[in-house]
């Protein structure tokens, strides 16, 4: 054989060889693919957030493509009172009231030393230049509770009093049940192999999130913290995480599920979901492209949708017997399928996709990251698109329009993240103008 033929031959086999193993260590997640792909992920992270690291412009800032304030309103048609916004502003997050004008009328600050001291933290988890706001309540008399920077729970009177604050992995959302207890996801950081299903283990970073709901009362008491994980192992539910190739082998990544809401049933609505009862939990999986309900005991899932939405956020019970959902159609920092949308899905009807919202190229509506959706009086929603720093007003006719807009320009040509979006009835805000003790 001549020796050009065997040394073409030894690397045509060589190639082969190559190729085989590489698949092999993409399909079994093998060393060194799990550190490559965690490289990356930093990579990108620099990449993209560079001058927020080196102290130039916080990440919390957005190019501004739409004016300041408010850039829209139908006296008409939106729903009259004041919005409750938590968003940068003034180089920190904050919460904060604004009129139907933008005009902000009242304003509750966080003190990050005092939060982390009361929160138990010897060293405060984050650098204030990472704190955000990802979840907020709005209490009766001008309370809030608020998801502060994945670190701690915390509750402030009117006045921006710290009156009590809770350390542990909580994140995304916050919800206040009928009978006043504090519902917010949280997790858990493994280190070994989950027990009931060994399949599920440490990803490249050497652990993985359990999933859990964490039960707080009104005076910050920790109830219970429940697993997620557990729960759906314990009903068979494994269908909630093994979505993806291999997964009967190993599913060995950091974050599966990455529950971002949990909403329980109030029972004021409840006559509208007959095949639920009051208590029971509306959760967003947003890693697997899931929203379900599962009950309020047990956590046994009772209803489930997969898709079409892509890493949602914020499914709402709605009192006519729907759900909305935020659909980001996440694909990073463009739009590659699509701009986010609102659905409107009737559970009761083959999920039903009934009514829809969705950005365009004349008025774009995009983001990566977070999302709400609130159901309003007048049968409007009330929807915060957080890194376009707006929070906007829409009609739910068969031609939707927006009746009202507010953007969070914090400085010429930027915007700040806004996450959270609520409107009250002006008489449910007494406590606006009234001076505090000193």
């Amino acid at each position: 054989m001549p020796s050009w033929l065997e040394k073409t031959l030894f690397a045509a086999g060589a190639a082969c060889l190559l190729v085989l193993v590489g698949i092999a260590l993409d399909r079994y997640r093998l060393f060194p693919v799990s550190q490559l792909d965690a490289a990356l992920d930093a990579a990108r992270d620099w990449r993209e957030n560079w001058r927020h690291y080196l102290g130039w412009r916080s990440k919390w800032l957005r190019p501004n493509r739409r004016g300041a304030g408010v850039t829209r309103h139908d006296p008409q048609s939106a729903f009259a009172g004041y919005t409750f916004i938590t968003g940068y502003r003034d180089g920190l997050f904050g919460a904060w009231l604004v009129d139907m004008d933008g005009r902000e009328v009242h304003r509750w600050r966080i003190d990050p030393a005092a939060l982390w001291q009361a929160a138990g933290y010897e060293e405060p988890p984050v650098p204030d230049v990472d704190i955000s706001i990802h979840g907020a309540a709005l209490l009766a008399g001008g309370d809030v509770v608020l998801n502060i920077a994945g670190g701690a729970v915390a509750r402030y009177d009117r006045c921006s009093r710290l009156l009590w604050a809770r350390g542990f992995h909580a994140h995304h959302d916050i919800a206040i049940a009928a009978d006043g207890r504090i519902v917010v996801p949280g997790r858990q950081q493994r280190t070994e192999p989950f027990a009931l299903r060994p399949s599920i283990r440490p990803g490249p970073t050497g652990f993985w999130y359990e999933d859990t709901i964490v039960y707080l009362t009104p005076d910050g008491t920790r109830l219970e913290e429940r697993s997620e994980f557990e729960a759906f192992a314990r009903h068979g539910a494994d269908y909630l995480w093994a979505s993806g190739p291999g997964v009967g082998l190993q599913l060995a990544v950091e974050d599966i599920l990455h529950t971002n809401n949990a909403e329980p049933l109030d029972p004021t609505i409840a006559a509208a979901f007959p095949q639920f009862e009051p208590g029971d939990l509306l959760l967003s999986l947003r890693n697997v492209n899931t929203i379900l309900v599962v009950d309020g005991d047990d956590f046994r899932p009772k209803w489930s949708m997969t898709g079409p939405f892509l890493h949602q956020h914020d499914p709402d019970f709605l009192p006519n017997g729907h759900i909305a959902v935020f659909d980001n159609r996440l694909t990073g920092p463009v739009p590659r399928l699509g701009w986010s949308r609102v659905l409107e899905i009737d559970p009761r009807d083959g999920n039903r996709i009934v009514w829809t919202y969705e950005g365009s190229d004349d008025d774009p509506f995009y983001t990566e990251v977070g999302g709400k959706v609130e159901w309003l009086p007048n049968g409007n929603l009330l929807v915060t698109e957080p890194q376009g720093g707006r929070i906007f007003e829409v009609t739910r006719e068969a031609a939707p329009r927006i009746v009202w807009e507010y953007v969070n320009e914090v400085e010429p040509g930027w915007v700040g993240t806004v996450f959270d979006g609520l409107r009250i009835g002006y008489d449910a805000a007494d406590y606006v103008g009234r001076p505090c003790p000193e």
